[in-house]
């Protein structure tokens, strides 16, 4: 299952919450997302969370069962911190994945590969891991209800993360699994596809 939106490019300001695009496919209790993503915002730029850019968004924002990746920089020049928020009751409540930091020199104006598995029984997810170019990122161990069409967002994909946040950002591919990958196959997505995006 995958969309390939190979040239998108989404300029957001922090009054235009509802520029995205959508994939509105089912989750299973194991899976994967997969983007290729850019950003042109520089860490000078990230004050706040409302000039952050949105990396993605499952569900809607702050709904029960929603998920956001964010570039958060806390007003420090030059700084990219990627954070993982997850609402795993019914109130927003800020679950944050240990922070993996980047400089303006290796994370703005280039591609990166992200990979977000999910793994879970029973109509959950219980645990999920952030790779970011074949890297094992982030961990973060959490029971949250994998979206689905009866709640608020459903099972919709939203790019770049809703709600406040003002991005200059370009997406490549945009892929879903009905299962975990595998860091091997990460891997071998990866280098398949590097040379598309001007990787080494």
């Amino acid at each position: 299952m995958s969309t390939n939106p190979t040239a998108l490019y989404i300029s957001q300001s922090a009054n235009n919450t509802n520029n995205l695009f959508t994939c509105g496919l089912p989750f299973t209790e194991n899976a994967s997302i997969e983007l290729w993503y850019k950003t042109d915002t520089t860490g000078s730029g990230i004050g706040t969370q409302v000039e952050s850019p949105g990396i993605l968004q499952i569900g809607t924002y702050a709904a029960n069962a929603s998920l956001a990746l964010w570039d958060w920089s806390a007003g420090t020049p030059g700084l990219h911190s990627i954070r993982t928020y997850v609402n795993n009751a019914t109130v927003w409540s800020h679950i944050a994945s240990s922070t993996v930091n980047y400089s303006d020199s290796n994370w703005v104006g280039k591609y990166h590969q992200i990979v977000m598995n999910f793994s879970g029984s029973a109509g959950k997810w219980n645990s999920y891991n952030l790779y970011i170019d074949t890297v094992l990122a982030a961990t973060i161990n959490f029971t949250i209800p994998f979206p689905s069409a009866s709640i608020a967002g459903g099972n919709t994909i939203y790019a770049p993360a809703a709600n406040g946040g003002s991005a200059k950002n370009s997406y490549g591919i945009l892929r879903q699994y009905n299962r975990t990958l595998t860091q091997a196959e990460i891997l071998q997505n990866y280098n398949a596809l590097k040379s598309r995006f001007a990787l080494s």
